[in-house]
């Protein structure tokens, strides 16, 4: 009886035993390869191994009071390259925490690895922003290198990797290049402009890469990214990238100064804010070039918007008589006006129009004030208002538009949150509402004078809508976009260009 106890005893020993060094054995490791690109810009690419089926993710101080979350992989081994932009010439000391965890139960494991970053050429007058090339076919493609700088006679670099990342044979010192490969597959392609200061011998440099798929066929372009983000907590957002068309072979975010070559991280954001987000993919399948991009602004929690009062004053084309003062005012919500017209009047109203008894010149000023934040801010303009003589008889008026805030927002019964990003308008902007209803739709704008400048047919679906338009062609003014379904206007929102 006792043996048969000992024996049980034994044997439960021994399970956990096994228990324990299967445990034991679960282990997760990381490496992290460093490539100076020059400028304050360094590229990061973390390899790491995990048990199978864990989640996979890596946090990373990058010793300049920044750092990030972004997910790996799930599984056993993944890779996940991004792009840090250091502000300063330091020494940085970066700390990167590979961990994985069980979807079952939970158990968490992880691995630290230290890194010593020396930065030594911020702020260098060297910008290299892209490489450029023709879809082509065959071994033999042209390539263009673009970048700025004021620099006189710096040294331009081209460089081409295989996948096992041999340096190939290239003899180049121009901005254009022809390069013949040695064979049909990938490669990447490097270009980098440097310059050496003769009397201090210090070095600006600069660089950037693509990765190149050398194909004998070329096909068309059909690429469209989107990008999302979604608040976790605080100041942490999910934020995703996601691509239609063909698939892409590079990709990333771009936030916070910071690059990301993933479609896929979590983020933490210094401090209450709006942020730019960007999500960037190519097809690089046959040739570079087919590449598409998409930026988003993204509300962290719960900034306090400066005020900055400013107004421009624009004649009316037809009636030279009526002058536009166009509020372009920002601040929060809460904010108060106050117009003194420089004839001994004033007003407390955000729009309005105002008559001058006596034409002549006035200084106009606009001050805003919010008591909750405690900001003020005033804009005067000193114009010659209906000094011309063909105007010396008439009375004069000036229409003061409804200000435009950091985003123009006019809540319907239809539509909410109704904006149009940026403001004022670039070559292209966003439009961006939510809607309660599913329905085929049209995004018209149209200027002060009413004529539709600008038409655009949208589906316009239940929930949140965005939209692009292709504003390039719009000249400097005030317009109005309408927000078009069910033969009826239900959103209308002010932008200028």
């Amino acid at each position: 009886m006792k043996t048969r106890l000992q024996l049980k005893k034994l044997t439960v020993f021994l399970l956990l035993l096994c228990a324990v060094i299967t445990g034991r054995a679960q282990v997760v490791t990381g490496s992290v390869t460093l490539s100076n690109l020059g400028n304050g810009n360094m590229h990061f690419t973390v390899d790491a191994s995990a048990p199978a089926g864990w989640l996979t993710a890596l946090s990373i101080n990058y010793g300049d009071g920044s750092s990030g979350n972004m997910a790996i992989d799930t599984g056993a081994t993944g890779q996940i390259m991004f792009m840090h932009n250091y502000t300063s010439n330091d020494t940085f000391y970066v700390a990167s925490e590979v961990y994985a965890v069980n979807p079952v139960d939970s158990t968490s494991i992880s691995d630290l690895i230290y890194d010593t970053i020396v930065i030594t050429d911020y702020s260098c007058l060297i910008d290299v922003t892209s490489i450029s090339a023709d879809n082509l076919a065959g071994l033999t493609r042209p390539f263009y290198g673009n970048f700025n700088t004021p620099l006189g006679n710096p040294i331009l670099n081209w460089r081409v990797e295989d996948t096992l990342g041999v340096n190939l044979p290239i003899s180049a010192n121009q901005n254009y290049m022809e390069y013949t490969f040695p064979y049909y597959g990938n490669f990447k392609l490097w270009f980098s402009v440097t310059f050496t200061d003769a009397l201090t011998s210090q070095t600006c440099a600069d660089s950037v890469y693509v990765n190149v798929n050398v194909h004998d066929t070329v096909y068309p372009c059909n690429l469209q990214v989107n990008m999302y983000a979604s608040t976790v907590s605080g100041l942490t957002a999910e934020l995703n990238g996601s691509t239609m068309g063909y698939n892409y072979t590079a990709h990333h975010i771009t936030v916070d100064g910071q690059t990301f070559y993933t479609d896929s991280i979590q983020y933490t954001f210094p401090s209450d804010g709006y942020y730019q987000v960007c999500y960037y993919a190519e097809d690089t399948t046959y040739s570079i070039g087919c590449s598409d991009s998409h930026c988003i602004i993204y509300t962290a929690g719960n900034p306090v918007v400066p005020c900055n009062a400013y107004f421009t004053l624009q004649q009316d084309s037809l009636d030279p008589t009526v002058w536009y003062g166009i509020n372009t005012s920002t601040g929060p919500s809460t904010m108060t006006y106050l117009w003194n017209f420089g004839d001994g009047t004033s007003s407390a109203l955000p729009a309005l129009t105002h008559n001058y008894a006596v034409p002549g010149n006035y200084i106009i000023c606009l001050t805003i004030t919010d008591t909750a934040t405690g900001c003020s801010s005033t804009h005067c303009d000193s114009s010659a208002f209906f000094s011309r003589p063909e105007n010396a008889n008439t009375i004069g008026s000036l229409v003061i538009t409804a200000p435009l805030l950091v985003s123009l927002t006019e809540n319907q019964s239809v539509f909410a949150e109704t904006k149009v990003f940026p403001n004022p308008m670039a070559e292209t902007s966003l439009v961006t509402f939510n809607s309660s209803l599913s329905a085929n739709g049209k995004i018209e704008v149209v200027n002060v004078l009413g004529a539709n400048v600008l038409s655009e047919n949208v589906v316009i679906a239940k929930g949140n809508n965005e939209f692009k338009l292709n504003t390039s062609t719009l000249n400097n003014g005030i317009y109005y976009v309408n927000i078009i379904a069910e033969n009826r206007v239900l959103s209308t929102v002010k932008a200028v260009k």
